[in-house]
């Protein structure tokens, strides 16, 4: 079976538009809208109740409804948004997101964030380079744990991986902050900002339509080098899905598996270079793998449970966040079926999931939302896990994205 990739990559082009008016739509098409997208949900999605009860699903449609007369459209997007994120978890191919090419696009201000250990960071600043490396301490005003709380109850997810990989572009969308009461519009975004030395500056950007923001800014899943240092081996070759390195004098064979697609080739090569006498360890590398086509690394897996790398000791696979959709299904695959050991973060995906996308529009708000047709379960047994938790949980840090260092790799070489 085909799955695509988390759904908010899988429209990437359109027209930049004029910032959207948060005029509110006509209440009985916008109230046709709210029904159309309920209707459909329940029409499409397998289990649409697996964690919301019936009754509490349509009672927030219902209370939607007779609140749009009050509502602007922001207000109105913001009610949605927690409708479709009611679903819970292993959803997170669900969702109305910022980044799709909607017929009325959604606007973020042009940073990338991150979401470390110690708070949220700009990695990425086009407009501002100024601003990259800086913590963010307030959106609009308001702590930015605060923004973060309210939030979060509206972005999709598989896990609390998946969430935090999202909550940072859902935070800096203007549409949002506007609709949550937290802004006067959504043509620009205010940040409070911390320098390294404790200086706050604010700075007020200008939003993006989604697909504009995507072609600013390019690195939407694979956190953008950080500047002035060398650029950790990990992240030089964000574009190329498939590829290899030679680390430890040899000893290590590092496979980089950054897309879910025919791995054929990939495994042939990957055996080769394990046999060679001087490797002692595989490490094969899923943390910039959003998905792809959970049909295509059976090649690859089954190199994985071969005699020259399923070993004690030899194999380790490095899962993170951005670890989705089909990517997730392999690494339940590798952790079921081998004897790897997993290191990192928890893989953003859960090992099975609600997959694939039907999209259902909202003519009259304007909006595209992407519910999933399917359950996806590729283990032959069940599996209810939200996430697959690694083996060492290792964090990457502001500090150590920073200064160009990767722990994560570097453990799972000197791992015993």
């Amino acid at each position: 079976m085909r799955l695509a990739l988390a759904a908010a990559a899988c429209v990437l082009v359109g027209a930049a538009c004029a910032s959207s008016s948060a005029q509110p739509a006509a209440p009985e098409a916008a109230a046709d809208d709210v029904r159309t997208l309920a209707a459909e949900m329940e029409r499409i999605h397998p289990h649409l109740f697996h964690s919301v009860s019936r009754e509490t699903f349509r009672g927030a449609v219902d209370d939607l409804i007779a609140r749009l007369p009050g509502l602007d459209r922001d207000e109105i997007l913001v009610g949605v948004l927690r409708i479709v994120a009611m679903t819970g978890e292993r959803d997170g191919h669900m969702g109305l997101f910022p980044l799709v090419d909607h017929e009325r696009p959604l606007h973020l201000a042009p940073i990338r964030a991150w979401v470390f250990p110690e708070g949220i960071y700009v990695l990425a600043s086009p407009e501002r380079p100024e601003l990259v490396g800086t913590r963010i301490v307030a959106i609009e005003g308001k702590p930015v744990d605060e923004v973060a709380a309210l939030v979060r109850p509206l972005v999709t997810r598989d896990n609390e991986s998946s969430l935090i990989l999202r909550l940072p572009e859902f935070m800096i969308t203007g549409e949002i902050l506007h609709g949550l009461g937290l802004s006067r519009d959504a043509d620009a975004v205010r940040l409070t900002v911390e320098r390294a030395g404790g200086e706050r500056v604010d700075a007020t950007l200008r939003t993006l339509p989604g697909p504009e923001y995507w072609n600013l800014i390019q690195h939407v899943w694979a956190p953008p080098p950080p500047p002035d240092v060398p650029t950790p081996l990990w992240l030089r070759n964000s574009q190329r899905p498939q590829w290899f390195a030679k680390l430890a004098k040899g000893r290590v064979v590092y496979a980089v598996y950054s897309h879910t697609n025919l791995s054929g080739t990939f495994a042939a090569s990957l055996l080769t270079r394990a046999r060679k006498p001087k490797v002692r360890r595989v490490i094969v590398d899923v943390r910039l793998n959003p998905g792809g086509d959970n049909t295509a690394y059976r090649p690859l897996l089954d190199a994985l449970r071969g005699r020259f790398v399923n070993r004690p000791g030899r194999l380790v696979l490095l899962t993170g966040r951005v670890t989705f959709s089909a990517a997730g299904n392999f690494a339940a695959e590798v952790d079921a079926r081998t004897r790897a050991r997993i290191v990192g973060e928890a893989a953003g995906g859960s090992p099975h999931n609600y997959g694939d996308r039907v999209e259902v529009e909202l003519e009259t708000l304007g909006w595209t939302v992407h519910v999933p047709p399917q359950y996806v379960e590729v283990l032959g047994r069940p599996d209810e896990r939200a996430a697959l938790e690694p083996d060492v949980a290792v964090q990457i840090g502001a500090a150590d994205h920073f200064s160009g260092r990767d722990p994560v790799l570097a453990g799972a070489i000197a791992m015993r």
